[in-house]
């Protein structure tokens, strides 16, 4: 099936939407996942919305640059304390404490698990063979930022998929990993030491360790997903992986759903933004303090049709700075000068017997 999605915003919902329609009733779960890339390559490339997934891309890199460099410091404080306080009690609990430190200086084995993730593991278990063990209120906080809620794996689907719904950032991300799964290349990266001084080879033991275990878990999942695409599937690999490096069809047709909304909102946002750019009520000449009355009225009964003057000058008020705020007569003539007011005549109207300004 060939995608083509028209420069035109109309037109393209408008193929957008029987795009997605196609893709949802593909009956091969094969055919439905390529179909799904060739959606995301046209997508990236779409001029309407390269912008828009190039403002994603940054925020994620970002997102997951601030949330690596939180664990790290939150994991080596919390191991500090705990190697405080037992590596003078036994030979068995300084081995314990030292193998969760060779995970990222001296790794052994292959997981499939990410790296922090593994080290959490790695540091409950050690807390349950020798209570009592407290973990600190900022090493909970990053457990749950670095596991997903839920009780089990269908619970934890099910959240993925409404996080998917209301968030674009995390939605794209799935899309994302797919990808990375289908063009990743097989082949476990080779397991090396950092050898040295832990404050001098701190940040690349850390770098080195967290690519390796992530090629570790994606190949994993990319195994997995193989498996579950052949014609004798298998699923040795299923009790070893987390839930969101897990490929479901029921989960990304939910995203695919969720990303179609997205990119709706996004067009809806871009349209009305031009709009208020081309609408001649919005150019007004004169003073500074005139500009700050245009544009919150505008906003404001764009969003309450029905709302009174009074509402309107309440809110510029809040709004404006008070050394631009004018007086509700000069207020007054902008409104009317620049036909803000969507009331219809009959609402705007004065009361009979009153001198006083509109309401």
């Amino acid at each position: 099936m060939t995608i083509y999605l028209p420069e035109n915003t109309t037109l393209f919902r408008a193929a957008l939407d029987e795009t997605c329609d196609r893709i949802l009733h593909c009956e091969q779960d094969i055919a439905f996942y390529d179909l799904l890339l060739q959606l995301v390559v046209n997508l990236t490339s779409h001029p309407l919305l390269k912008e828009y997934f190039l403002a994603l891309e940054a925020d994620s890199e970002k997102q997951k640059s601030d949330l690596m460099s939180a664990a790290l410091s939150t994991i080596e404080e919390e191991w500090k304390i705990f190697w405080k306080l037992h590596s003078g009690q036994s030979f068995k609990r300084r081995r314990l404490l030292a193998g969760i430190k060779r995970i990222v200086t001296t790794p052994r084995e292959i997981s499939y698990l990410p790296l922090y993730q593994r080290i959490l593991f790695n540091m409950r278990e050690f807390c349950y063979l020798f209570p009592p063990n407290a973990f600190s209120q900022k090493y909970q906080q990053m457990e749950k930022r670095l596991f997903l809620p839920g009780k089990d794996d269908h619970e934890k689907r099910r959240n993925m998929q409404i996080t998917a719904e209301t968030n674009p950032l995390f939605c794209w991300g799935r899309f994302r990993f797919l990808e990375q799964i289908y063009r990743m290349e097989k082949g476990f990266a080779p397991l090396k030491a950092s050898k040295g001084r832990w404050p001098i080879i701190r940040e690349t033991a850390w770098q080195s360790a967290l690519n390796r275990c992530e090629r570790e878990a994606l190949l994993g999942a990319k195994m997995l997903f193989e498996q579950k695409l052949s014609s004798e599937p298998t699923f040795f690999f299923a009790p070893f992986l987390l839930v969101d490096y897990q490929i479901h069809r029921q989960d990304f047709e939910k995203y695919l759903l969720s990303l179609k909304n997205h990119i709706r909102a996004y067009l809806f946002k871009i349209e009305n933004q031009k709009k208020d750019v081309e609408d001649p009520r919005l150019i007004l000449p004169g003073s500074k303090k005139e500009d700050f009355v245009v544009q919150p009225a505008h906003q404001y009964w764009k969003l309450h049709p029905l709302a009174k003057r009074d509402e309107v000058f309440d809110d510029y008020c809040l709004k404006c700075p008070p050394s631009r705020i004018l007086s509700r007569e000069r207020w007054e003539q902008i409104i009317r000068k620049c036909k803000l007011d969507p009331r219809p005549k009959e609402a705007r109207k004065r009361g009979p017997g009153k001198k006083t300004l509109q309401n």
